[in-house]
């Protein structure tokens, strides 16, 4: 059975999306692991977390844009446009968040 190009690259991308949100749900997993008000290691541990899977989700909607070869974002506040456009209504996908 062969594959297209267009086939191997849609698995592609499906394998990155998911390590990227594996990536996203193992730093929130460690976040929770973790008393934040027990030390200000702790504190600290639960912070470095939660940057670190924010980070993560934005490489999984760059992924995504540049997969739908949107533009790519050259504004300084890239990150948070790129968040707020993540969450505008779709019809028939998702209303208003």
């Amino acid at each position: 059975m062969s594959v297209s190009a267009d086939e191997a690259r849609v698995a592609q991308l499906r394998a990155e999306f998911s390590r990227d949100w594996d990536m996203v749900c193992q730093h929130l997993a460690h976040a929770r692991s973790v008393e934040p008000s027990a030390s200000r290691a702790s504190a600290a541990l639960v912070a470095l977390s939660f940057d670190h899977a924010y980070q993560a989700m934005e490489t999984l909607l760059v992924r995504i844009e540049r997969a739908l070869g949107l533009p790519e974002r050259t504004v300084s506040a890239w990150h948070r446009a790129i968040l707020a456009d993540a969450v505008q209504p779709l019809p028939g996908v998702r209303g208003l968040v």
